[in-house]
């Protein structure tokens, strides 16, 4: 029969593995929990860098939907401007193909081209009419007029057609006031310089495709394919012609 310290050595035997085994156990659970605790504090961090990014990213959303709503106002008020001064201009008209001279002045042509169209003009119908300085050499020299009544004026622009593009020596009223003969004779409504550039444009587009008529009138432009066409196009920004353009051919 085995003794106590027989028994008890045996045990010990039994029971110290288990003891290493927990022992060691103890040890790795400390360590994952260490592990885990270094992972939750990065975890942590992490969270608050994704809310400070996206605390960042909301307020570049704000930033970006103020600057455009910002643009926005700021083409509204540049469309605003470009009306306005459109609009001073709109008892006005430019001459092209006449030019003062020391005998002959520029409200002399301006009454013989409306005697040429059938227009009696007096003294009071005009305000005041000057050669329009220009610092581009090619460009051709023109007259601008402006008149005391609106009336006046859109009587004097309706019949244009009657002397549109003739030579300046074919036209009856201007023979003997000194001019060029060989000048073709133009009216036109005095537009912006925004606006001016934009008719270019457009007149380049016509020109390019063959397109036959292109207008103004009360300063907006006017675009049209041909006679059989009914669809007639207008302008007034140059983002309205790209956006006709961006869908040409038109269907």
């Amino acid at each position: 029969m085995a003794t106590k310290d027989e028994i008890k050595s045996l045990l010990e035997a039994e029971i110290g593995p288990l003891k290493a085994k927990l022992t060691s156990i103890e040890k790795s659970f400390f360590e994952l929990e260490k592990s885990v605790k270094h992972f939750s504090a990065k975890y942590d961090e992490l969270l608050k860098q994704v809310q400070r990014s996206n605390d960042r990213t909301a307020s570049l959303s704000t930033d970006v939907k103020n600057l455009k709503e910002d643009m926005k106002q700021c083409k509204k008020i540049g469309r605003e401007i470009e009306d306005l001064s459109q609009y001073l201009r709109r008892d006005c008209l430019e001459l092209t193909g006449v030019l003062p001279t020391e005998e002959v002045s520029c409200f002399d042509l301006v009454c013989s081209i409306g005697k040429e169209m059938g227009i009696e003009l007096q003294d009071e119908d005009i305000s005041t009419a000057h050669r329009l300085p220009t610092y581009n050499k090619s460009a051709e020299d023109k007259i601008i007029v402006k008149f005391t009544r609106r009336s006046i004026r859109d009587e004097f622009y309706g019949k244009r057609k009657t002397i549109a593009g003739k030579e300046v020596g074919k036209v009856g009223t201007l023979r003997d006031l000194s001019q060029d003969p060989k000048k073709k004779l133009y009216i036109s409504e005095s537009l912006t310089q925004a606006r001016k550039k934009l008719f270019g444009s457009i007149n380049k587009f016509k020109k390019d495709n063959k397109w036959k008529y292109i207008w103004t009138n009360n300063g907006r432009i006017y675009l049209k394919q041909g006679d059989g066409e009914k669809r007639t196009f207008t302008f007034n920004y140059a983002d309205e012609f790209a956006d006709f353009k961006s869908k040409f051919p038109l269907g």
